[in-house]
């Protein structure tokens, strides 16, 4: 069956901004580096899926990194095909993973209360929202941190994700700011390809990924040989990453 005439030509339209968006990507060593991370912890997802276990609350992690993998590999597409905004609603999306999956990580016993609360015939939906899992992230924050570095941290978190929201994720009068090919110009429906907003999707993606694979990390068993490749990659690809963007930080991945 052939597409209709006018979808046809918006797939062929698309396919012509992925090769801008190429020639941009393929000048930029720091978001050649982005891309890298986000491929390197979509390796670390793959390979953890693949773990042998009956472990329900280990079970639960890889399915969330299933979907990182899944959401990845969208937003990376749509980034390039020239859908920014619908880019950045994934990135939220994930956003929303890694901070449960960092809960999790900090103390698992709430990854079997998520669990059994999802199980039930009606979830209580009010037990994890996002700001109750960033309240409760930033309380674990404020014993293992200095204050200043705490705050920082939690602010952060915060901002990142309220600007997605606006920009992105919620219906408002910023929305259009993301449907814009420059700041001073009208709302542009369909897809399009602008240096600045590609280059902000791909360093918010590189972000994200740099902490799923910090977190997602966590839960691969040091001693399983399939998954200690796929975390070395990762170490490699973060250190790479982190002397490419961020050259004057000190940080380097906690379970190296």
């Amino acid at each position: 069956m052939l597409l209709p005439l006018r979808v046809a030509s918006l797939f062929h339209q698309e396919d012509l901004l992925r090769k801008r968006a190429l020639l941009i990507v393929g000048s930029d060593p720091e978001l050649q580096a982005h891309l890298r991370i986000a491929e390197a912890v979509m390796d670390i997802c793959d390979v953890w899926r693949q773990f042998e276990t009956f472990d329900e609350d280990q079970r639960v992690t890889q399915i969330f990194g299933m979907r990182i993998f899944n959401a990845f590999g969208a937003c990376m597409r749509l980034a390039l095909h020239g859908y920014h905004q619908n880019a950045a609603i994934i990135l939220r999306d994930i956003l929303e993973m890694t901070a449960l999956l960092d809960l999790f990580a900090r103390d698992k016993r709430h990854v079997a209360k998520w669990r059994e609360n999802q199980a039930k015939e009606r979830p209580d939906a009010r037990l994890y929202t996002p700001i109750k899992v960033r309240l409760m992230l930033e309380e674990w924050e404020k014993h293992e941190l200095p204050e200043k570095q705490a705050q920082w941290k939690g602010e952060r978190r915060q901002n990142r994700y309220k600007m997605l929201s606006e920009l992105a994720a919620h219906v408002s009068m910023k929305s259009d700011l993301m449907m814009r090919p420059q700041i001073e110009s009208d709302a542009y429906i369909g897809p399009f390809i602008e240096k600045g907003t590609l280059t902000s999707i791909v360093q918010e993606m590189g972000m994200c990924a740099g902490e799923v694979g910090i977190t997602l990390g966590q839960f691969v068993p040091a001693q399983w040989t399939r998954g200690a490749d796929a975390r070395l990659i990762f170490i490699h690809e973060f250190e790479q990453w982190m002397r490419q963007v961020y050259p004057q930080t000190n940080f380097s991945v906690p379970w190296s």
